[in-house]
């Protein structure tokens, strides 16, 4: 499980994968952007963060990600909704949009992810010794 900000880290999806993680489950209260608020949802950069997020999780490390998110306002903030399932070639299956709902999306994980795997096993073929162990 990823819960909000976790999503946009990449070493969080990645440490689910590698420990045998099919499906990654991430919780958010994700809202619009505070600072520069667009128009239309579909033009908000936090919108478009929140669906890069999840389908770049999904994509590099061929799992399935379910991605829910709070909708609605709450004081100043607009939460986005757009709660999600994402295959495991970063894919979205299924969606809300900005809407409160279920999104919802009938699949064999694991011949998804057989499939994503079947020429690229992107766990099989990172090499982390060539990581630097303190960045600066």
């Amino acid at each position: 499980m990823l819960i909000d900000y976790d999503k946009t880290f990449p070493e969080s999806a990645r440490s689910l994968a590698l420990d045998g993680a099919e499906i990654l489950a991430c919780l958010s209260a994700w809202p619009t952007s505070i600072t520069n608020r667009a128009p239309r949802m579909a033009q908000d950069r936090q919108a478009k963060l929140f669906d890069l997020y999840d389908q770049a999780r999904a994509a590099e490390n061929q799992v399935v990600l379910a991605s829910s998110n709070q909708t609605g306002a709450m004081g100043g903030m607009r939460f986005l909704g757009q709660s999600k399932v994402v295959g495991p070639g970063g894919d979205i299956l299924a969606r809300t949009w900005s809407k409160a709902g279920l999104a919802v999306a009938e699949i064999d994980v694991a011949e998804e992810i057989e499939r994503a795997r079947r020429i690229l096993r992107h766990l099989d073929e990172r090499r982390p010794d060539t990581y630097r162990e303190n960045p600066s």
